[in-house]
């Protein structure tokens, strides 16, 4: 398998890059069982990436932004990043903003910033257990208190729907 060069120290499989038509999405089966696998526990250094597009605007043209897994309660993973993340909205959008945690969008907002991701799967019934198949993305400008979320809300900028994460590889 090719290694592709993500920053300086951390050397991805190709499958998380622009190579394939689809990023890497694991085994993802229907009954929401996922067969053995390396479990996400805090303190894990991970990547979280795009799913489906090719390109997310997300992104701005990288593969992904690498954490430490800070919080992991039942459908919530809360990663905090190594850098902070400004992403501009495209002219006259926005992102979907969930503020504090809320079961309705509140608006939106031209720029998502922070140094935290709030993740959540995308399916019900899911385990914080590699590989993951779909996540929703969440910027947050500061540590999200996921108690406050309401079931089947969000919080933060919402800006992936089909995001994927992973650990990163060790001795990289």
């Amino acid at each position: 398998m090719q290694n592709f060069r993500l920053a300086p120290s951390v050397v991805v499989p190709s499958v998380l890059t622009s190579e394939r038509q689809k990023p890497y999405r694991g085994d993802v089966v229907d009954s929401g069982q996922y067969s053995g696998g390396k479990p996400f526990c805090v303190g894990d250094q991970v990547i979280v990436t795009g799913g489906y597009d090719n390109a997310p605007e997300w992104l701005k043209g990288g593969l992904g932004y690498e954490g430490e897994v800070a919080e992991i309660k039942e459908q919530w993973m809360v990663v905090k990043l190594n850098s902070e993340l400004t992403l501009n909205a495209k002219e006259g959008e926005g992102w979907p903003d969930f503020g504090a945690g809320s079961l309705k969008r509140m608006g939106s907002l031209p720029i998502a910033r922070g140094i935290w991701l709030a993740l959540t799967h995308g399916w019900v019934g899911r385990e914080w257990v590699e590989p993951i198949g779909r996540i929703r993305v969440a910027v947050c400008a500061m540590h999200p208190d996921i108690a406050t979320i309401p079931q089947g809300g969000g919080i933060g900028s919402w800006v992936e729907s089909h995001g994927t994460v992973k650990h990163v590889p060790i001795g990289t």
